[in-house]
């Protein structure tokens, strides 16, 4: 996205790969409708990691954009709790006839604050990263989340903690950072990455086989 501001300078934001926002369109106005007249939904949905389609009424309190993909925040009526939910996993949808009322006390920003990104489950968790002296500088240059707190040690390293809810986020992050990253804490953490990279180095050994 470019925007001019004369003949010599332009203001330039590089997006992420998106969705088609065609493809979601009826879904997204839907729920923008349902918002504005504070109408409970009924929905199809078919979430990324499961074969089966549930029906459920949600309770649309806003929308949002995560890594190019539009999501719904709303409080759904079968696990009666606050839930995300993809506008491209909705199937179908329709009006309910239900009218609902946001919670006063309720805001987007601060329900995500738990969270690394979107996604919260669980107890709140101390993460303890360890990162190279290679990357440091790149890891202080910015604000990765409102509770993290950075120790800088002698050697050049440093020391990233975060508290949050869910870790599964968090964890794919560091893969980013690999071989700069090590994750010190909470020790299942550790374990599950572990795994992971074995199992990578365990796919990457195969094709090295094959040539």
């Amino acid at each position: 996205m470019i925007k001019d501001f004369g003949e010599t300078q332009k203001f330039f934001l590089r997006m992420g790969p998106g969705e088609d926002f065609g493809k979601i369109e009826a879904q997204y106005k839907s729920v923008v409708q349902a918002m504005k007249n504070k109408e409970e939904i009924e929905i199809t949905y078919k979430a990324m990691g499961s074969e089966k389609e549930t029906t459920r009424t949600i309770s649309p309190y806003g929308l949002f954009n995560s890594n190019g993909i539009w999501y719904t925040l709303a409080f759904c009526n079968i696990r009666n709790e606050i839930r995300q939910f993809a506008l491209d996993c909705i199937k179908s949808l329709k009006p309910s006839g239900k009218h609902y009322v946001i919670p006063k006390e309720f805001n987007m920003e601060d329900y995500f604050k738990p969270s690394w990104q979107i996604v919260r489950y669980g107890k709140p968790v101390d993460v303890v990263l360890r990162f190279s002296k290679d990357v440091a500088r790149w890891i202080k240059r910015r604000k990765w989340h409102p509770s993290q707190q950075i120790e800088e040690n002698k050697d050049g390293s440093l020391i990233f903690k975060v508290k949050l809810e869910g870790t599964e986020e968090i964890k794919w992050w560091t893969y980013n950072w690999i071989p700069h990253c090590e994750i010190l804490a909470p020790a299942e953490l550790r374990k599950e990455a572990i795994r992971d990279i074995k199992a990578i180095a365990k796919m990457y050994n195969k094709i090295k086989d094959k040539h």
